[in-house]
């Protein structure tokens, strides 16, 4: 039983089953998965990123840039658990100034402090039928503003997110498409996200270090990003 059961949604029931019926234990250790990772992270220029799967009892940390050591903690003591029962984005740009005025448990609140978190920014990752089953998040050990454009292009990055784990589902739970048609989605969706790191790497060195990211970088990673979401919306058959 959840010691915080106010972090609870109210449709938790319903929304543990998504959580069964999109992931399993193999889920998002995947090398596409580690390649949005590695990718939010470096848009935004900040030591850690993650996708987080919100369990019953615990958050599981799947793919995790920046914190390797963290597998799993204890969904009292998560920000993520917060961004799952409000079913939106939430952002801390100085956890320092905020913590004490915001809903997070003493747990949560106990556990920035002494990882010296100060930014915070997660989008929730939802299934078709609208239910978070975890989150995409940012993390940074310095205060930070973080403009609408670059939230933004979070929730972009988190849609071509969802869409991977539809059809990632998909394609393991049908013998048509199987296994093999999903790592070869995997390959293409993984040399994409290559290929925009680079763009990223380009665009960062040509405008230099700037807080927040400048409209030059964000702009055409977000056109990229629509790209990818369009051909992904089509059909999982479409990548091949």
């Amino acid at each position: 039983m959840l010691s915080a059961p106010w972090l609870l949604p109210p449709d938790e029931n319903e929304r543990l089953l998504t959580l069964r019926r999109y992931t399993s234990s193999s889920c998002l250790h995947e090398p596409v998965f580690d390649g949005f990772v590695d990718l939010a992270a470096r848009i935004f220029n900040l030591p850690v990123a993650f996708i987080s799967l919100v369990d019953a009892d615990e958050v599981l940390y799947k793919d995790n840039r920046g914190l390797p050591q963290l597998a799993r903690q204890p969904r009292v003591a998560s920000i993520c658990a917060l961004t799952v029962r409000q079913n939106k984005s939430l952002l801390f740009t100085d956890l320092t100034q905020h913590v004490q005025q915001s809903q997070l448990t003493t747990a949560a609140a106990l556990n920035i402090q002494v990882n010296g978190i100060q930014f915070y920014a997660s989008v929730p990752l939802r299934m078709p039928d609208q239910r978070p089953i975890g989150t995409l998040c940012l993390v940074g050990y310095h205060a930070r503003p973080f403009c609408a454009a670059e939230h933004r292009v979070l929730e972009q990055l988190a849609e071509v997110i969802e869409q991977t784990i539809v059809i990632r589902h998909m394609c393991l739970a049908n013998s048509w498409l199987g296994e093999e048609h999903w790592s070869r989605i995997q390959t293409t969706l993984t040399e994409g996200l290559w290929e925009l790191a680079a763009l990223v790497r380009y665009l960062l060195k040509r405008s230099g270090p700037q807080v927040p990211v400048p409209p030059e970088v964000l702009e055409p990673v977000g056109r990229r990003l629509t790209e990818l979401h369009s051909t992904l919306a089509v059909h999982p058959g479409s990548l091949l």
